[in-house]
């Protein structure tokens, strides 16, 4: 059993015998709340294992000599009795009660004399009690500031809370050793691993490891000790590979820290059990979120766990106590859990029997939020911008969601969100990451209804079109859409399976077969209604056409079918004020008419207006082609220097 400092020498601050990294910033940011502005209470608030109490005692051994009667220490994490709060301060300050007179009454007749600043450290388990007494002291003793450490605020008049975040993380693009070397969560780990191993050193083999486990640990300053102090038994990225069960792995601190410390597990436990059952239901069920979740999202999966019709209240306290966090940005609030939280969460869920049933419940919702929010047409809405933000912000759970419906054998809901997907994928450019989940989907799509097929074999086809590969399976693809389209009855489906299929057949010369399916294509588009996303549609089968009369040596007619589509996407973009992909088809067109008939000049100045569409729409295949195209016309143009440069 640990003796706590406190209990020995009473109200004595101890001195750490490691020196604090990297908190710079915090400890001059909260030295000028302290002394400049004067605040009563300044409360450092975090995660069990961010440092708060490193960071608290750092503070008051630099503050001490500012106080007249110097500062006490008073650590309440040995304390379980609520009650004995105000005994354990009285007993730092060394007074005892007469038996007529209150005890609070006496703590206050002796501090009032004194100009002090009074450490009061781990307050989260006694939170009522502290702050209760703080406000008595406070309002009786007016040269009297408190230093308070807590896993969430006092929340008394006078409080300023300066929460304590984890250590910045490594850098991701520069990962030189000198540059890593600078970071502070990585110089903790290095001091901590020399001191258990002195033959530890920073360099060129193992500095990319460390970085990444430092990212691994969340920056959290105990979770990264524990981490170093395995050097003597595990190189780094022996202990990488161990971080996909960290909980295990980060154990057997210093015999003599606090059993709370000695463990990241306990660390977060000892958070975990302050919360009553249903927030700590609340707290499982919101693990299963991947890369966070909005208050509607959490409200949908886990009011039911929660028992409670509306889970703000519980939420709040989740953040109170920096189990959950709140991301800043505009927009609906977002939140979300470090993964070493989330970690001891998913655990938890695991213990309770309640995995299964939340994670069905997750993958539900994100499946219904794809098909609210029209994700397979996303981009012919009027807010396709908004659509697309918030399918990127859920990035991470839709992935679970398909990984979860892909397990549970629920097949139907797992070719549906996939196929239904398939825009979105294409418009954020991770085309290769839709293939793999595309191929699965069409690979098992024999048992899934019509319109869950569809979608599945032409967001397939179209990813195989964009990437130029595989030409003769994406026609087997594109022709099976096209019938399983025109089965549907489904319009759009139909106008965009006929469009790929044209697509294909002219870059095959395969011309009235081309031709059959664009103006297939314009009849499925123009019974719809005429969102922009159709008129941009309409546009693109011109310019398709115009390459047929191109490809076939009617440069006249393929100039004027080039214009009419170009003014029609003007017109567009005008009107919408924003860029789409493929709206550089008309300009590229026009490049290819002038070069034809030996206009170099006019052929570069089309070209290029190409690339600034392009890279206005944020669309990388076309910035690549239409930088080759830009190269070759000046190499045309003897403009040898400029083209090697592009190339």
């Amino acid at each position: 059993m640990n003796t706590s400092i406190s209990s020995v020498f009473p109200g004595v601050l101890p001195h750490p015998r490691s020196r604090l990294i990297g908190r710079e910033h915090e400890l001059a940011a909260a030295r000028s709340l302290v002394l400049d502005d004067a605040v009563p209470v300044l409360t450092l608030t975090g995660p069990g294992g961010v440092g708060k109490t490193r960071l608290a005692l750092t503070l008051a051994q630099d503050l001490a000599d500012q106080f007249a009667d110097g500062v006490l220490w008073v650590d309440l994490a040995p304390v379980m009795d609520a009650s004995l709060v105000a005994s354990v301060i009285a007993g730092a300050l060394q007074v005892a009660a007469p038996p007529d007179r209150p005890l609070v009454d006496e703590i206050v007749r002796v501090l009032r004399r004194r100009q002090s600043l009074i450490l009061i450290d781990n307050c989260e388990h006694v939170l009522e009690e502290v702050a209760s007494l703080v406000s008595s002291l406070l309002a009786a003793c007016p040269a009297l500031q408190v230093l308070a450490t807590s896993r969430a605020s006092l929340h008394v008049r006078g409080e300023q809370v300066f929460p304590v975040d984890p250590l910045p993380l490594p850098p991701t693009t520069d990962l030189s050793v000198h540059t890593l070397a600078e970071n502070a969560a990585v110089r903790l780990f290095v001091e901590r691993a020399h001191a258990a191993s002195p033959s530890f050193r920073l360099e060129e083999t193992n500095a990319v490891t460390v970085a990444e486990l430092c990212r691994r640990l969340d920056g959290l300053p105990l979770a990264i000790e524990l981490a170093a102090a395995r050097s003597p038994l595990l190189l780094p990225a022996a202990l990488l590979e161990q971080m996909r069960d960290r909980l295990s792995v980060l154990r057997d601190g210093p015999r003599d820290a606090p059993a709370r410390q000695q463990t990241i597990h306990a660390a977060i436990a000892w958070s975990y059990d302050l919360l009553t059952p249903k927030e700590q239901a609340l707290f499982r069920h919101l693990a299963v979120f991947n890369g966070g979740f909005t208050l509607s999202t959490a409200q949908a999966v886990a009011s039911d766990a929660n028992g409670q019709p509306s889970i703000l209240y519980d939420l709040g306290t989740l953040v109170d106590h920096h189990l959950v966090r709140r991301l800043e940005g505009a927009g609906e609030p977002r939140f979300t859990m470090l993964e070493t939280i989330r970690e001891f969460g998913l655990a938890r869920l695991t213990e309770c029997g309640e995995e299964e049933e939340a994670r069905d419940r997750h993958a539900r919702h994100f499946l219904a939020l794809v098909e609210q929010l029209d994700a397979n047409v996303f981009a012919h809405l009027p807010d396709a911008t908004s659509v697309l933000a918030r399918l990127l912000a859920e990035h991470p759970n839709l992935r679970a969601a398909l990984a979860r419906l892909d397990a549970s054998g629920d097949v139907e809901s797992f070719v549906h969100l996939a196929g239904a997907m398939h825009a979105f994928w294409f418009y954020e450019g991770n085309i290769q990451e839709g293939q793999q989940w595309l191929e699965r989907a069409v690979d098992r799509s024999a048992d899934a209804s019509l319109p869950a097929r569809v979608w599945a074999q032409i967001g397939l086809a179209g990813m195989l079109l964009d990437q130029r590969r595989d030409p003769e399976r994406a026609l087997s693809l594109i022709e099976e859409a096209v019938v399983l389209a025109r089965a549907s009855a489904d319009q759009l489906a139909i106008g965009l399976a006929t469009t790929y299929q044209g697509s294909l057949a002219a870059s095959m010369r395969q011309f009235e077969l081309a031709e059959a399916c664009l103006t297939e294509s314009c009849a499925a588009f123009s019974a719809l209604p005429q969102t922009p996303w159709i008129t941009r549609n309409l546009a693109l089968i011109e310019s398709r056409f115009a390459w047929i009369a191109f490809a076939r040596g009617d440069l006249t007619a393929a100039e004027v079918i080039s214009l009419r589509a170009l003014a029609r996407m003007r017109e567009l973009e005008r009107e919408h004020d924003a860029p789409y992909p493929y709206a550089s088809d008309p300009l590229t067109m026009l490049g290819h008419l002038a070069r034809a008939r030996g206009e170099h000049r006019a052929a570069l100045g089309h070209y290029q207006a190409a690339l600034r569409q392009d890279g206005q729409a944020n669309d990388a295949p076309g910035v690549l082609f239409s930088l080759i195209r830009v190269a070759s016309t000046l190499a045309a143009l003897d403009r040898r220097v400029d083209a090697a440069r592009l190339f």
